[in-house]
């Protein structure tokens, strides 16, 4: 025999199907943000190389990162244009002030994206913490019921 579920047992359902959901919102947000982060942590590394370029001489040995921490030995053939990606697998010549420039624009958009990011977070979590508060005091008037 089954009983019909109160009106309590339902609402407690419901909150549990919203929890669920908004767990499955909270660790996209952070998946997120850790995608920002890195890209973020790329872009310092970047900009702090373009900007440490400024005080070194055409034909300095350099060694240049080719990711998986290897590097391989080079000479600077000019510091007054690089390479930047733009994205897509794009990359423009540029000067270098202007790439350092570029660089640090990417990186302020970046970290507005990942302000806006944690801010939505910490509404999905503030709103994850009224629903299990919500559920547990459902949950004691069940058991009151019940006694």
């Amino acid at each position: 025999m089954s009983r019909k579920l109160s009106r309590e047992e339902r609402e407690v359902l419901q909150i549990v199907a919203q929890l669920r959901v908004l767990e499955g919102l909270a660790g996209e947000l952070q998946a997120r943000m850790g995608i920002v982060d890195a890209a973020l942590t790329e872009l310092k590394a970047s900009s702090d190389a373009l900007a440490g370029l400024r005080g070194v001489k055409k034909g300095v040995d350099l060694y240049v990162p080719i990711g998986g921490g290897s590097y391989v030995p080079a000479k600077l053939a000019s510091r007054d244009r690089v390479l930047v990606g733009v994205g897509a697998g794009v990359t423009l010549e540029k000067g270098l002030d202007e790439a350092l420039e570029g660089v640090r624009m990417r990186a302020t958009e970046l970290e507005k994206s990942r302000i806006a990011l944690e801010r939505r977070l910490v509404e999905v979590l503030r709103r994850m913490e009224e629903l299990r508060r919500k559920a547990s005091e459902l949950s004691a008037k069940i058991g009151e019921k019940r006694e």
